[in-house]
């Protein structure tokens, strides 16, 4: 009995050291792979310049306390209390619990390890991603005092990928996430990145409150934010009514004459060949019922996660047979940065004294302003451009010398008022046909330059013409029989779809005539 008891004692102890050995191994081991992947990403940080804003990686605690220990805050916290009957420290706790919700944990190896490469493959193998040459600074635009908030329009979900696609290797982004990012593991994943989570259309004023000190102290400290002005998705592929609520929270930081730091804020312009929700929202558009809820944007999630990886790995198994197959092009240009300094100084001076709704009525200029900016920036793809043209065609059918005739002339008219084409592997040719014409442009006739051009601008249209068909024909949008084009009555609300992405080139934008929304 007494030699059972020590085997059993002795198996015990041995299976004890040998876990704790086990854990030992684990911890080095993952201690030794952090510090690596630590070390890669400092060492790629340093060899690119990418610019690093110090306060993401404040304690998340000391990030809490100085919010609650704000004022206003305080105050709110008190009169809610009163107001509901409510015990002060009730109210605190549900303070905390926004904050807890708001406040991102950044990670700089999560940030450029993971979300990099899933970045690099998400895009590249579903898009050939372009940054049109405007000439526009894109990481950087601004000396090191001011703050920088990037102001996107909104196509796809993919475009929180894109527009950190384009910038990674020059800054990170904060970006202001809908609650449909509030799922495990993407609430965990996104929070990791730096992104902050915003309740579209929540009523509690003491929850704004608590967003609107938070995005202050960020901006304060220069973190440099992404925010989709519009606010959710586009039905119709017309730019939304901009929602002014962070906005407005950010312009009021300069009342405070401590705030010396100017915001610049960048307008940015994305545009796709193929937005992978398309037919979900066109659907919403007619029906006249967008659905932006939770569980809405969950689904459109789902057919994101879902239908991204299947075409990865139809192209993986194209490419393993020598082709593949994207979704044409995913185009992200960059504008010149708007100061708020400089807005602010055509503004009367007591803007910040006026009464809430006069003063959002000022604000609402500036989003406008900004909604102006951002469409002049908007790529302009092959598909949405072809897709205007087929429109303007009478009845359901165009013949493609026709096509190309009118997309001849709109190219030049765009390339003439500086709208950036969206030109990728395809235009090498051309790309370097014109560059050789321009360095021997001094030294040559104007008539032969001219001829040259004219060639050059019908090789580039029959390019652009050639892949809007190729994409729109394997959708089954359209159809090519010889010259003819054809495409089916049922589907052209998608062609409008696209369209309208471009329609703000050809016709003027009456955006004066669109409500402000709030958050």
């Amino acid at each position: 009995m007494l030699r059972a008891a020590t085997t059993i004692l002795a198996w015990t102890a041995a299976l004890v050291l040998l876990f704790a050995f086990y854990e030992v191994l684990r911890a080095l081991a993952i201690r030794g792979f952090q510090g690596r992947l630590r070390r890669s990403v400092d060492r790629a940080i340093r060899e690119k310049g990418v610019r690093l804003d110090r306060f993401k990686f404040t304690q998340k605690f000391l990030i809490r306390d100085e919010i609650l220990n704000d004022v206003e805050v305080n105050e709110a916290i008190v009169e809610r209390a009163a107001a509901a009957s409510r015990r002060v420290d009730d109210v605190r706790d549900e303070v905390e619990g926004y904050i807890d919700e708001i406040v991102p944990v950044f990670s700089l190896v999560s940030y450029y390890q993971l979300g990099a490469q899933i970045a690099r493959v998400f895009m590249n193998w579903l898009y050939e991603v372009v940054v049109p040459p405007l000439g526009n600074p894109r990481g950087n635009p601004a000396g090191p005092g001011a703050a920088l908030v990037y102001v996107a329009n909104h196509r796809s979900n993919a475009d929180y990928v894109a527009i950190a696609y384009t910038l990674i290797d020059e800054i990170s982004l904060s970006y202001a996430t809908g609650e449909w990012a509030r799922v495990w593991p993407l609430e965990s994943l996104f929070k990791s990145f730096g992104a902050y989570f915003v309740r579209r259309g929540f009523p509690d004023p003491l929850y704004h409150l608590v967003l609107e000190k938070y995005v202050q102290l960020i901006t304060r400290h220069g973190v440099t934010q992404g925010i989709f002005l519009e606010g959710g998705l586009s039905r119709d592929g017309l730019l939304r009514p901009p929602k002014i609520g962070i906005l407005d929270s950010l312009l009021k930081m300069k009342a405070d004459p401590a705030m010396t730091r100017d915001l610049l804020f960048v307008p940015v312009g994305i545009n796709y060949d193929r937005v992978l929700e398309d037919e979900v929202l066109v659907r919403e558009s007619e029906t006249g019922q967008e659905r932006s809820g939770f569980r809405a944007h969950l689904r459109g999630l789902l057919r994101l996660v879902i239908g991204a990886p299947w075409m990865l790995v139809l192209n993986l198994w194209r490419r393993l047979r020598g082709y593949r197959r994207r979704y044409g092009y995913a185009g992200v240009s960059f504008g010149e940065p708007v100061s708020a300094d400089a807005w602010l100084r055509t503004q009367p001076e007591a803007l910040f004294a006026l009464p809430r709704e006069q003063r959002r009525k000022h604000v609402k200029e500036f989003a406008d302003l900004l909604m102006d900016r951002i469409a002049a920036v908007i790529p302009v793809t092959p598909v949405p451009l072809v897709a205007r043209l087929l429109l303007e065609s009478p009845g359901e059918a165009a013949e493609q010398t026709e096509i190309l005739q009118a997309l001849v002339s709109a190219r030049r008219r765009l390339l003439d008022a500086g709208a950036p084409l969206v030109m990728g592997e395809e235009f090498a040719g051309a790309r370097a046909g014109r560059a050789r014409l321009d360095a021997e442009r001094d030294a040559r006739m104007a008539n032969l330059v001219s001829f040259e051009e004219t060639f050059l601008d019908i090789d580039e249209a029959r390019e652009t013409l050639r892949i809007a068909l190729g994409i729109l024909g394997r959708r089954g949008i359209i159809r090519l029989d010889g010259d003819r084009i054809t495409f089916d009555p049922a589907r052209r609300s998608l062609l409008k779809y696209y369209a309208h992405s471009v329609d703000h080139y050809f016709e003027p934008r009456a955006s004066a005539a669109r409500p402000a929304r709030e958050v």
